[in-house]
């Protein structure tokens, strides 16, 4: 096994474990979250509902604090749970989609390193190994370019070879790659989750194929 790869092991074991925990804290708030927007429609009650998914933008979670913020003065008790389980819920997947942005990093760190491009942000060296297949893609540029995805997803705009893997991505693996269904957001937790990489034999496999 490649040095690197036995370096960094503990720390992605442990951020796989932080990304179970945020998750498990997500199921336990989600059936309080149904049943509070049941029990408001039951009344009649219109308020700004929002699709049960997990694709929360930062713009997301402040409003709805707001919102709550604004309740706590004395408006519906039921909204105020509303908003605030919504809130919480945002905040731990934006946790969720941090913590797999940082196995990504450690493993485009670990490629750099190990083939000598470490200074390259939107390419690698010539006879990087390309990994597995992930039709149409290879392991090394979903890896490349996801992190690069995750550095200028604040700003709107990406370089052209971030559109084209995304694009390619939403073409044979759904739309949760969409850059444009989802701007201003990091794409990092649905890029680990097409990799398999919860399952940590599954990364150190794929690692031992990139570092040889």
């Amino acid at each position: 096994m490649h040095q690197y790869i036995f370096e960094t092991g503990n720390t992605v074991r442990s951020l796989l474990e932080m990304v179970n925990h945020e998750s498990s804290l997500i199921k336990e708030q989600t059936p309080k979250l149904r049943d509070a927007i049941i029990k408001l429609k039951a009344q009649g009650r219109g308020f700004n509902l929002v699709d049960l998914n997990d694709d929360f933008s930062d713009t997301y979670i402040m409003a709805a604090y707001f919102r709550l913020a604004n309740f706590t003065l004395g408006a519906d008790e039921l909204k105020s749970e509303i908003s605030r389980i919504q809130a919480l819920i945002g905040a731990h997947q934006l946790t969720i989609q941090t913590l797999c942005g940082s196995i990504l990093q450690i493993a485009k760190q670990g490629i750099a390193l190990a083939h000598g491009s470490f200074l390259a942000r939107d390419s690698y060296t010539i006879g990087t190994p390309p990994g597995r297949i992930i039709a149409p893609l290879t392991l090394r540029d979903i890896i490349w370019q996801a992190c690069n995805q995750m550095t200028f997803y604040k700003e709107g705009s990406y370089p052209q070879p971030v559109i084209n893997l995304f694009a390619k991505l939403e073409i044979s693996h759904g739309l949760q790659f969409s850059l444009s269904r989802y701007p201003g957001q990091s794409r990092a937790k649905q890029i680990i989750q097409l990799l398999e990489w919860m399952n940590y034999k599954t990364y150190i496999s794929d690692m031992r194929l990139l570092l040889p």
